[in-house]
């Protein structure tokens, strides 16, 4: 298995993430077993994303280990301010209502949340804890009151997204959701901020 020997994790800025968006893409379609087809049509929305209100990037890099002898890209993730003017926003607000679930939504959440886009590790690198490093250092500082994300859904949500998740205190605010476009349902998931105040498993989001 690879070691994580020299693992350095920074902030990114829009300029040095668009420079790396075909190592960030690779490692995505990587990651998420998808087509390299994928690449073509991610690379665009993922550069809008970067004019996004609140976005913000961080990347964990081994160095050396790249073909042309550069630091590596073994893991990455980014969030942007939540607002109703995006679809994300628009689909997940709809369904809370669309299933009886507006309670917690209701509390304030879609009203002041950071939108967790893209979070991932490079296979043979999962379960080592870089997930859990990335997404702490992507939080942290951040002003809105909670974060939200969605993912795919898995049973009994045994994968290692999933595990992270629960772990940093995540609970359900919509599940077996589907957006358009893609069969797969999902679970949106939340908590509040900062990721330091302890949220168990299960507890009202506050």
């Amino acid at each position: 298995m690879d070691n994580l020997t020299g693992l350095e994790v920074r902030d990114l800025s829009a300029t040095v993430f668009l420079a790396r968006l075909h190592d960030a893409l690779t490692l995505y379609i990587t990651a998420m077993g998808y087509s390299p087809d994928v690449i073509s049509y991610r690379a665009q929305p993922w550069r809008d994303d970067t004019q996004r209100p609140g976005w913000q990037a961080v990347g964990a890099f081994t160095p050396g280990r790249s073909a042309n002898g550069g630091d590596e890209l073994i893991g990455f993730a980014y969030a942007y301010t939540g607002s109703p003017n995006l679809p994300w926003h628009q689909h997940v607000a709809r369904a809370a209502h669309r299933f009886g679930q507006g309670g917690r939504l209701a509390t304030g959440m879609l009203d002041d949340y950071v939108e967790l886009t893209e979070i991932h590790v490079r296979p043979g690198l999962q379960g080592l804890g870089v997930g859990e490093t990335l997404l702490r250092r992507l939080m942290s500082g951040r002003t809105e009151s909670h974060v939200l994300l969605s993912t795919p859904e898995v049973a009994l949500e045994a994968n290692r997204a999933w595990r992270l998740y629960r772990k940093l205190g995540f609970v359900d605010v919509i599940r077996q959701m589907r957006f358009p476009g893609d069969a797969r349902p999902f679970g949106i998931l939340g908590r509040s901020l900062p990721l330091e105040r302890v949220a168990e498993p299960g507890a009202p989001i506050s």
